[in-house]
């Protein structure tokens, strides 16, 4: 399955702070939780965009008919080159699809106003998937118990955040109590896994 990707461990890191504070939003001001949501997110999409762009200007750029046939024969021997192509692709498509639902948010900010729980569990959902399929990529490389002890968690997190998205569990009283308690779960996971994948990432030498 290959090695993570720290360009995504990069965008994972900033959400584990997107995530605490959406927490503490859901504890303090649950009535502007949307407009504030819709910033987080116009953010981190800003954050995922800029570290595409910055890697996308970092590659040659090479121009004509002869560079097109030349990149296409590369694209064969190097499997790496196009791995690291299509996993550009995938962050400039996580940095627009987060810059959309943070328009939408701020668009039909009123209308939203009664589904903050589906839309908060949503972005977790979002977050957790990224990070599935990095600790995926660590589990197969390492082998590690740890590795596993992660990814298991991420799923776990994961079927939770999808539980709020469609359904709504608990009473109305405890339900932003429990999501807020959620967000903190998992920003601290995320922010050990990324210490701990960055660590063997290191340890592996493995440049990526």
């Amino acid at each position: 399955m290959g090695v993570p990707d720290k360009r995504y461990l990069y965008v994972i890191f900033y959400g584990a702070f997107v995530a605490q504070l959406t927490g503490i939003l859901l504890l303090v001001k649950p009535s502007t939780h949307i407009l504030l949501l819709a910033l987080l997110y116009l953010v981190n999409a800003e954050v995922a965009l800029f570290i595409w762009a910055m890697n996308k200007t970092n590659q040659p750029d090479r121009n004509g008919r002869k560079a097109i046939i030349d990149n296409l024969e590369e694209k064969r021997e190097e499997r790496p080159g196009k791995k690291t192509s299509r996993e550009l692709k995938m962050l400039f498509y996580i940095g627009i699809l987060t810059m959309i639902a943070a328009i939408a948010c701020l668009v039909f900010k009123n209308h939203l106003q009664g589904y903050v729980v589906q839309i908060t569990a949503g972005g977790l959902a979002m977050l957790l998937s990224i990070q599935w399929n990095s600790n995926a990529k660590l589990y197969s490389l390492t082998k590690r118990k740890t590795a596993l002890a992660f990814l298991v968690t991420i799923i776990v997190l994961t079927a939770f955040a999808i539980l709020f998205v469609i359904a709504l569990p608990f009473t109305l009283e405890i339900r932003f109590k429990v999501l807020a308690f959620l967000c903190f779960g998992v920003s601290g996971v995320l922010l050990l896994n990324y210490s701990y994948a960055m660590r063997l990432i290191k340890r592996y030498s493995v440049s990526v």
